[in-house]
């Protein structure tokens, strides 16, 4: 019988999330993005540190753990309606799925 509470959900995730990410290797590893500018990286960095190094006062009521979290979630959520159209424009164009 199936034991459901030993059960490593664990492994079961990771290996799910190993497979995604083999699937978006496979589609999309022949799109050549550049590298991004390291001046760039150290500007995001220094902004990032600036605002988490700081965060003694803000630290009080919110941890950063949860802003870390956060901040990619808002700006998901802000965006939510032109990643919509972005997802939906790529469905449409692949023809084995027929959407008009």
């Amino acid at each position: 019988m199936f034991d459901f509470l030993n059960f490593n959900w664990n492994d079961l995730i990771q290996n799910l999330l190993n497979g995604l990410f083999i699937i978006i290797d496979f589609l999309f590893g022949w799109i050549n993005i550049p590298q991004v500018p390291d001046t760039i990286i150290n500007s995001i960095n220094s902004f990032l540190n600036l605002i988490f190094g700081n965060l003694s006062l803000f630290g009080f009521f919110i941890r950063p753990f949860t802003l870390k979290i956060l901040i990619p979630l808002v700006i998901f959520v802000i965006n939510f309606k032109y990643i919509y159209k972005f997802f939906m424009w790529f469905i449409k164009k692949l023809p084995f799925i027929n959407i008009k």
